[in-house]
């Protein structure tokens, strides 16, 4: 099987490493969507995080430079210049999504988040994160310019 590059691969033209992000926004939200349809909601919480991780990253590589190895969607947001353009209830959502994330990795702490990641909670945070993804695709085409 051929290896895909990396989208942080500095001699790929710009352009294609910021859609590669993107690209692997739609893999992402895919397996959102899955998990969110197998009732397994903190795993759905999980994977919306990381497509919006990557959407942020895609509009910092628009920018020119390459994304930091950091998953808090708050710094990420900063980073990409964008922090200014997100209300506190866009603050609140992000810090959410990152709550998700990061308690979803560790078993001791899975068991009180997942009493929270009901099938009308985790459809509504898909919602928001489809949203914000659509505006981070838009910001990342409008930052390459």
């Amino acid at each position: 099987m051929a290896k895909k590059p990396h989208a942080r691969n500095e001699k790929m033209p710009l352009a294609e490493q910021v859609q590669n992000w993107l690209d692997i926004v739609k893999d992402d939200m895919e397996m959102a969507r899955i998990s969110f349809s197998k009732r397994k909601y903190l795993y759905a919480a999980f994977f919306c995080q990381q497509a919006v991780e990557k959407a942020f990253k895609a509009c910092i590589q628009a920018k020119g430079e390459f994304p930091p190895k950091i998953h808090t969607l708050l710094a990420l947001a900063e980073k990409a210049g964008l922090s200014d353009s997100i209300d506190a209830e866009g603050d609140k959502f992000l810090e959410t999504l990152t709550e998700f994330a990061i308690e979803a990795r560790y078993r001791e702490r899975k068991v009180d988040i997942e009493v929270r990641c009901t099938k009308a909670v985790l459809g509504d945070l898909m919602k928001k994160a489809e949203e914000m993804i659509a505006w981070l695709s838009e910001m990342s085409s409008q930052l390459q310019r």
